[in-house]
């Protein structure tokens, strides 16, 4: 599997397995219903014999690609990191879905593959090919259902997306041009002005008793928040302490 995964330039399988089943599943109803209209006009019967089963086999690998995007989705689900607490009920919500739609598949397959073979007496292999095709028009209401919860998932809440550039990445080329000449003709000038490099990790300062102090900036909440997500779930302590008569800040203590 980790050899699928360098390959791919997608962080998980989930993904890429999952549209096999949201694809085959319809595509084998409409090959099973195409299927019984055309067995009943004489002309037609002979050449659309086929249909049946090409429909089981459709059904079946609907039903491998339904295994193989749950086990690839629990994988996905376990790689989250820092996932926020209101997001695990979706995410269990999505699972619950595909779980329900796998097993309306698994009838799909055992009666279509049944109907199939148990022809005799004609009756019983018709009418186990008929409950096929209605558990089968079930099933593709459920995978849409799946299908669309899990899209709200990526689309809506962002989750295993990666993080968006800074906003300044996206202003226009011509503009870093200028900022960048305006920097190189007069770097004094750039401090002088109060832009020197700020970026976060230049501000971390360690003290003589080992401490580190970092001045976070308002621009830094996001950075915030994944510490203390993260100090949530490690035993990090925080306590807010006097830094200076006038600020208060945080300490961090494992």
């Amino acid at each position: 599997m980790n050899v699928l995964l360098e390959a791919s330039a997608l962080p998980n399988l989930h993904p890429a397995i999952v549209h096999f089943p949201i694809a085959l599943l319809p595509i084998a109803l409409l090959v099973d219903v195409a299927g019984r209209i055309g067995r009943k006009i004489r002309p037609l019967a002979s050449k659309l014999e086929w249909t049946r089963p090409a429909a089981t086999c459709l059904y079946i690998l609907a039903l491998l690609g339904a295994f193989a995007a749950r086990y690839f989705g629990e994988r996905a689900e376990d790689s989250l990191v820092g996932l926020a607490a209101e997001l695990q009920p979706r995410i269990a919500t999505h699972d619950d879905w595909s779980f329900y739609t796998t097993i309306a598949l698994s009838m799909v397959a055992v009666l279509s593959v049944a109907g199939h073979w148990l022809r005799r007496p004609p009756r019983l292999g018709h009418g186990l090919g008929w409950a096929a095709l209605g558990i089968a028009v079930i099933a593709c209401g459920l995978l849409v259902r799946t299908a669309d919860l899990g899209g709200a998932l990526v689309y809506r809440h962002g989750i295993a997306v990666a993080a968006g550039v800074p906003s300044e990445a996206t202003e226009p080329a011509a503009a870093h041009e200028h900022a960048d000449d305006h920097e190189a003709a007069d770097p004094e000038h750039a401090e002088d002005d109060g832009h020197p490099d700020d970026r976060p990790e230049s501000r971390l300062v360690r003290g003589d008793d080992g401490s580190i102090t970092w001045r976070p900036n308002p621009g830094d909440g996001a950075i915030l928040s994944s510490l203390l997500r993260f100090g949530a779930t490690s035993g990090l302590s925080v306590d807010s302490v006097q830094t200076s008569e006038s600020h208060e800040g945080l300490r961090l203590q494992f």
